[in-house]
C-alpha cells in the first residue's frame, strides 16, 4: 500500500546549493582544528618512541607507558579499520579479543585493555613492520611523515562525513521546524524505546537533534541510522514504512559520478526491492543540472536523477540549501511531503489510541 502520493520533481526549482566559498572555508576551519588538536601529540609520541628505541620496535611496555603508541603504529603501517578489516584472516592469527583498532582507541582514550589483547597487539604490528618497512626506511622523518600523511587521509574523511552529518541535521531541523508550525509534538530518543519531549531533552543539556530518532505526533518516527545499505532517513507511521531516503552533504563533486550517484541508484534499486511501495527520497545540499540529466560536459551519460526517476528508483527530489534558505521555488515540493505526512499522522490520531 502506497501512503503518499508526492508531486514530480521541478527540475528547474532543484538547482543550486552550497557551493560558496563559506563551506569550503568551513570545512578548510575544520581540517586546520584537527591538525592543531592532533599534530602535536604526533610528534610527542614519536619522540618518546624514538628515545625509548621503540619508534619500529612495539612491546607491552612502550603501549601502556605511551598511550597514543599504539595509533602511532597503525598510522605507521598505513593501518586504517578498512585495511585491518580487509586483512581479517592475517589478525586472527593473534587471537584478539577485539579489534586493533579497538585497542588503539581504548589506549588513547585511557580505557584498561586486558594484557593478552596488548601483547598480540605488539606481536601484529612487530610481524607487520618486518613485512612491509625496509630497514633503509626506518628513520624518524620517515616515520612522522608517514603518519602524518595517513592521519591527514583520515581527516579528510571524518570532515566530509561531517559535512554529511551536517545535511541530516539540517534535514532534521527543517522536519522539526514544520511538524511544529502544524501542531504536532517532537519527541526524540536513541532507541525507539524512550521518547522525550524534544524542549525538555534540550532543557537536561542534551544536543537532541544528535539523537538517531525522531517522532511526531506519537505516530510518526523518522530513524537516522545509515550505515552499509540502509536508508540515511527511514519514516514510518505506526511501525509501517512509508519512505526511505538519501542524504547527501557532499559539497565536492569531483566524484560525482565514480563514488555517490552510483551508490545513490544501488540504494535506490535495493530499497525498491525491500518495499516497493515506500517512495524513495532524495535529499541533498547541492544538485546540479548534471546531477539531474546525467550528461556531463565531456559528452558522457550516466542515470542521473531524471533517469532515476523515470526507471522508477526515485520518488521524490529535495534541495535542503534551498529549502532552509526559503526559496519559494524550492519549499514547495518539501512543504507537499510534510503536508502529506502531517495527514498520516492525523489520519491515524483519528483512527485509534496508542494501546
Amino acid at each position: 500500500m502506497t501512503f503518499l502520493n508526492l508531486p514530480a520533481p521541478d527540475w528547474a526549482a532543484l538547482v543550486g546549493g552550497d557551493e560558496s566559498a563559506e563551506a569550503w572555508l568551513a570545512a578548510r576551519g575544520r581540517k586546520l582544528a584537527k591538525a592543531a588538536e592532533s599534530v602535536p601529540t604526533i610528534f610527542i609520541t614519536a619522540r618518546e618512541l624514538e628515545a625509548a628505541g621503540a619508534l619500529f620496535r612495539c612491546t607491552p611496555e612502550v603501549l601502556t607507558r605511551f598511550p597514543h603508541a599504539a595509533r602511532f603504529y597503525l598510522d605507521l603501517l598505513a593501518l586504517s579499520p578498512k585495511t585491518l578489516d580487509k586483512i581479517t584472516g592475517q589478525v586472527g592469527e593473534y587471537e584478539f579479543s577485539v579489534k586493533p583498532e579497538t585497542i588503539a582507541n581504548n589506549l588513547g582514550c585511557g580505557r584498561t585493555v586486558n594484557s593478552h589483547d596488548i601483547r598480540a597487539f605488539a606481536r601484529f604490528v612487530n610481524d607487520q613492520i618486518a613485512a612491509v618497512l625496509p630497514v633503509d626506511s626506518r628513520t624518524f622523518d620517515v616515520a612522522v611523515g608517514t603518519v602524518l600523511i595517513v592521519h591527514g587521509a583520515r581527516v579528510q574523511g571524518s570532515v566530509q562525513n561531517e559535512a554529511g552529518n551536517d545535511a541530516v541535521l539540517l534535514l532534521k531541523t527543517l522536519l522539526v521546524a514544520a511538524m511544529s508550525e502544524r501542531g504536532h509534538s517532537v519527541e526524540v530518543s536513541r532507541d525507539f524505546e524512550k521518547w522525550e519531549d524534544v524542549e525538555s531533552a534540550r532543557a537536561r543539556g542534551i544536543e537532541a537533534l544528535s539523537l538517531p530518532h525522531l517522532r511526531f505526533g506519537e505516530w510518526l518516527t523518522c530513524e537516522f541510522t545509515p550505515g552499509g545499505n540502509r536508508p540515511d532517513i527511514r519514516i514510518a507511521i505506526d511501525g509501517v514504512l512509508v519512505a526511505s531516503g538519501e542524504i547527501k552533504g557532499r559539497k565536492d563533486l569531483a566524484n560525482l559520478w565514480e563514488s555517490w550517484m552510483p551508490q545513490i541508484a544501488g540504494h535506490f534499486r535495493t530499497w525498491t526491492m525491500e518495499a516497493p511501495d515506500a517512495p524513495r527520497l532524495f535529499f541533498g545540499t547541492i544538485v546540479t543540472k548534471e546531477m539531474i540529466s546525467g550528461h556531463t560536459e565531456g559528452g558522457t551519460q550516466h542515470a542521473g536523477l531524471k533517469t532515476l526517476k523515470s526507471s522508477g528508483l526515485l520518488s521524490a527530489a529535495y534541495n535542503l540549501s534551498l529549502i532552509a534558505s526559503g526559496d519559494s521555488s524550492g519549499t514547495a515540493e518539501f512543504t507537499a511531503l510534510v503536508d502529506q505526512l502531517s495527514d498520516l499522522i492525523s489520519d491515524r490520531a483519528s483512527s485509534g489510541s496508542k494501546a
